[in-house]
């Protein structure tokens, strides 16, 4: 969570509570929070090198929460890639992110 913003109630009826209703002055600090960041690594060349990493094992009832806050990102700056990890059955072609990570049980640190 970007610093200095507190953080949003939980959406009732989410599952376990995990899923957040974030207001639009939220996504707005968030886009706001990110921008220095942004600009620096456009200035010098390397923004494609940027990604923003988010929604830990959501359950797929955060999905409208994923399209807010990862579509606000990418729409703002499309070069920033998006990586969640999401143990869905399936994930919508036009969802916001870009990485889509769903083998994270079978990590093996050891190796």
């Amino acid at each position: 969570m970007p610093s200095g913003l507190s953080r949003p109630a939980l959406q009732s009826g989410g599952v376990g509570g995990s899923c957040k209703n974030y207001s639009n002055a939220y996504v707005q600090a968030m886009l706001a929070e990110v921008k220095p960041t942004v600009d620096a690594m456009r200035a010098v060349g390397l923004s494609d090198r940027l990604l923003a990493y988010g929604f830990d094992e959501n359950p797929i009832e955060c999905e409208p929460q994923v399209r807010q806050l990862f579509g606000a990102l990418k729409a703002a700056y499309p070069e920033v890639r998006t990586m969640a990890v999401l143990n869905w059955p399936t994930i919508p072609l036009d969802l916001p992110v870009d990485i889509w990570v769903i083998q994270y049980q079978y990590h093996n640190a050891s190796l």
